[in-house]
């Protein structure tokens, strides 16, 4: 006799595969009918956690995204309370040293505000990448249930 999930020869009075472990039924005519377990609640408990952490990683993404991109603005923003501010106590903002230091604090901002960019966009991307291998092990393994339910309903 074979054994149907492995295919290896084992003796006609076992009860399991030696080979596989499968659990082997002996049917009329000498063949072995496998039984495979399934564990459906560690399938929906993997599926529901897989999941989740998909899911809050998708909105984390999002949120560290937004954050990052809106750094720029605020730089700039607080740029422009300054300049407000020098103006109101009576700072030369035309005199060329003064000038100069502003002109290097836009520069400043400027980069920061593309590394800021960049840094959100970066982290958006893995986090999302990781949130689609998250969704994918789920797609995968309901494919593998059903193949799995197809296959014992067969045997």
């Amino acid at each position: 006799m074979h054994c149907p999930n492995c295919g290896v020869e084992v003796p006609e009075d076992v009860q399991f595969c030696p080979n596989c472990g499968a659990k082997l039924e002996v049917m009329k005519g000498g063949k072995a009918n496998v039984s495979v377990r399934t564990s459906s609640s560690t399938s929906s408990i993997v599926y529901v956690i897989a999941s989740l952490v998909a899911g809050a990683l998708t909105i984390f993404s999002v949120i560290i995204l937004v954050g990052f991109l809106s750094v720029s603005s605020r730089l700039n923003s607080l740029l422009n309370t300054v300049l407000v501010s020098l103006n109101a106590f009576g700072a030369d903002t035309h005199d060329p040293t003064v000038n100069q230091i502003i002109q290097y604090a836009k520069n400043a901002i400027s980069g920061i505000g593309r590394v800021a960019t960049l840094v959100g966009i970066l982290i958006f991307l893995v986090l999302l990448l990781i949130s689609l291998i998250a969704f994918s092990v789920v797609f995968i393994n309901r494919k593998v249930d059903r193949i799995s339910e197809e296959i014992t309903k067969r045997f």
